[in-house]
């Protein structure tokens, strides 16, 4: 789980910088576009990964509602109020801010989730949470047939339907809140953890999962190269057309190779560490990557993007680090993050 935690945070912070999408979107140099849309593609599992997580903790435990809106939902409340706050400060302080400074413009933004873009995912997890007794009945209830049916619709809608509406114009009439990315991929992490047979795990094969995951991949890239023959530009509606498939892929290897072997306490400890300060990252890496931003506009000059973009993604991650270590030492902050 904290393996998966840690990756998934990775790929957010990576797709919040140029390498998603503006690198293959406005380059010439072939190299580089096949990486970018490649990376990009593969990014996309990012929020997936963490949803299924959460599915996967959440939807098995026993907890009445007062112990979920003590524990859980007033936390996540708190979160949102704090580092909404302190996103606010910051955009009114680089002088990013929309209009006047005040409390009502605050209270404005954090009720219609409109603070920093990014935390989006916590008003998603949010309605998670306030769905939990309803979500862990219906998830404990689902035989392993009715949960592929899930993967079936999602599939259908996600992909077969995207399709006819790309290039017909006509969008189907019909929606399913079951699809919904948040609930598909908190049921998705109950499966793949509680469902999924152990036999299942043991019959993994990294060559051909491996090459599975790149078949997918491929097909990702030519859905989004295809789009953009027909439009004349790029969007990003396509790097995630294969997003269930990849997420689900990324989600059985890594918990395949953890039963297969085991890690040292050293390496143990490790991912403990980068798996629990995967949340509180996510909080702050916005202000890390300001931060951080004159190295990468100086880095763009002297070096090529990618290699820019990768020592952003990588100093941003390693900076988030340290400043989430000194915040679990503040007392209130360290029972949030």
């Amino acid at each position: 789980m904290e393996i998966i935690r840690f990756l998934a945070i990775c790929l957010v912070v990576f797709n919040h910088t140029d390498g998603y999408f503006i690198h293959f979107a406005t380059t010439d140099n072939s190299l580089t576009y096949c990486i970018s849309m490649a990376v990009s593609v593969i990014c996309r599992i990012n929020v997936p990964l963490f949803f299924m997580v959460s599915g996967a903790l959440l939807l098995r435990k026993e907890e009445d509602l007062s112990t979920l809106y003590k524990k859980r939902i007033v936390r996540i409340a708190a979160v949102i109020i704090i580092f909404s706050a302190i996103q606010y400060t910051a955009n009114q302080i680089a002088g990013k801010l929309t209009g006047e400074w005040s409390v009502i413009s605050f209270l404005k933004s954090l009720y219609t989730a409109d603070v920093t873009e990014s935390y989006w995912f916590l008003y998603s997890y949010m309605a998670i949470l306030l769905m939990l007794p309803f979500l862990r009945k219906m998830a404990r209830g689902m035989t392993e047939q009715e949960f592929r049916y899930l993967f079936l619709l999602k599939i259908i809608f996600d992909v077969v339907l995207r399709v006819i509406a790309t290039y017909s114009g006509i969008s189907v009439g019909l929606s399913l809140w079951i699809l919904t990315d948040n609930v598909f991929y908190v049921m998705f992490g109950y499966y793949m953890e509680h469902i999924l047979t152990k036999r299942r795990y043991e019959m993994f094969h990294m060559g051909k999962i491996t090459a599975l995951f790149l078949v997918f991949v491929l097909l990702s890239m030519g859905a989004v190269v295809a789009e953009y023959l027909v439009k004349g530009e790029y969007s990003q509606s396509y790097l995630g057309i294969f997003t269930p498939v990849l997420a689900i892929m990324v989600y059985y290897m890594v918990k395949s190779i953890c039963m297969k072997y085991t890690l040292p306490e050293i390496g143990y400890k490790t991912a403990v560490y980068l798996g629990g300060s995967a949340f509180g990252i996510y909080l702050i890496e916005k202000l890390v990557r300001r931060q951080l931003l004159p190295l990468y506009l100086y880095l763009c000059q002297v070096t090529v993007g990618p290699l820019a973009n990768t020592v952003y993604v990588l100093g941003t991650i390693g900076l988030a680090l340290i400043y989430v270590s000194i915040m679990k030492k503040v007392p209130g902050i360290r029972q949030l993050i």
